[in-house]
């Protein structure tokens, strides 16, 4: 599988984990599988340095799957699923629009 199949499909899979994170029994664990794919996906070789906003959306998802992963029962769950699914959701269209996949 090439790197940007690589980076989409963890995107991927980070997005319906966020799905089920609010009916989810062990939130921390599934955060963590999710937070943990996005980061072993070959980022460095799909977008390049200077692809600032991009960088800012996977560090907004992955900052919201730490924080569900730090704390599943807390209060801002709901909200960090919330803009951890809008950042992906941006991130998403723009890698595919890089890489010229549909």
């Amino acid at each position: 599988m090439n790197a940007s199949a690589q980076v989409l499909q963890a995107l991927d899979a980070a997005q319906a984990a966020m799905k089920r994170i609010t009916d989810a029994g062990d939130r921390s664990k599934l955060a963590r599988e999710a937070r943990e794919q996005i980061t072993r996906a070959p980022w460095s070789q799909v977008a390049r340095a200077g692809e600032a906003e991009m960088h800012g959306w996977l560090a907004q998802v992955k900052d919201a799957l730490q924080g569900i992963e730090d704390d599943p029962e807390g209060d801002d769950v709901v909200r960090l699923v919330q803009e951890g699914l809008w950042a992906a959701q941006e991130l998403e269209r723009d890698l595919r629009q890089l890489v010229g996949a549909r």
